[in-house]
């Protein structure tokens, strides 16, 4: 399944200023937005209209990733995760805005999960206030949890009935789940991918957590995506910005 795994880095340190986490708020936000514009915008408009959508998301922050993981049911009843997004090293408020950005623009959106261990809770509250208790789970990742949703997605691997990006890291990342007292759970141990950034099973959980996500019970809601919202809407012309990197 030809599909793109999109990573962000922060830019290069401003002169006088320091590492991006530490630039004006305004200067963060119009980065982040340019670069969502410019790599994730495209595939969002190719998104089937018709078909539900959702996500999962696990969280990380200096050392591991943070991975959106989108999704749309097919008709036949497949899960297809048209992209992944990958952030590395990026800002609390960066995330949240890359969050909504995707989130406010899947057609249909019927549910997500968040990872929200630790830090993660932030983001993982964040997502529920802005959609709602009703489609967003704020999941405490544990063996209990584990158990009752990896024999699911096994199951999905095994019928051909989930369809990922093809990528090696994704591979690496799902394959780093070990079994340990009988349950799959992510080792400690790091991995170093294709782009020579730290790992952790970060993909891989993301996917869980979407695909657990698209087999939710779900209660109908009025809901369509209607772009960003007017509050999201930032003014920074004028600004001299220089632009994200992108692997």
């Amino acid at each position: 399944f030809e599909a793109p795994v999109l990573r962000w880095k922060p830019p290069p340190d401003l002169p006088g200023v320091g590492a991006f986490v530490l630039w004006p708020e305004k200067l963060r936000t119009a980065v982040m937005r340019d670069w969502l514009e410019e790599h994730v915008a495209p595939l969002l408009a190719l998104l089937n209209p018709s078909l539900a959508s959702g996500f999962g998301e696990d969280f990380g922050r200096t050392g591991d990733l943070t991975v959106i993981a989108p999704w749309q049911i097919e008709s036949n009843l497949v899960r297809r995760f048209p992209f992944l997004v990958e952030l590395a090293n990026c800002p609390f408020d960066q995330q949240r805005e890359a969050l909504f950005y995707i989130g406010d623009r899947l057609p249909r959106f019927r549910a997500g999960k968040l990872d929200s261990r630790g830090n993660g809770q932030y983001l993982a509250e964040k997502a529920m206030q802005r959609w709602g208790a009703a489609r967003i789970e704020c999941v405490m990742l544990s063996q209990m949890w584990y158990r009752e949703n990896t024999a699911p997605l096994k199951s999905a691997f095994e019928d051909g009935t989930i369809l990922l990006p093809r990528s090696a890291d994704v591979v690496d990342d799902l394959r780093a789940f070990q079994v340990v007292k009988g349950i799959p759970l992510i080792p400690d141990k790091r991995t170093t991918g294709d782009d020579g950034q730290q790992r952790h099973g970060d993909s891989g959980v993301a996917i869980l957590l979407g695909y657990a996500a698209s087999r939710a019970d779900y209660i109908p809601i009025e809901h369509q995506s209607s772009g960003p919202r007017a509050a999201d809407q930032i003014d920074y012309s004028g600004l001299a910005i220089p632009g994200g990197e992108t692997t």
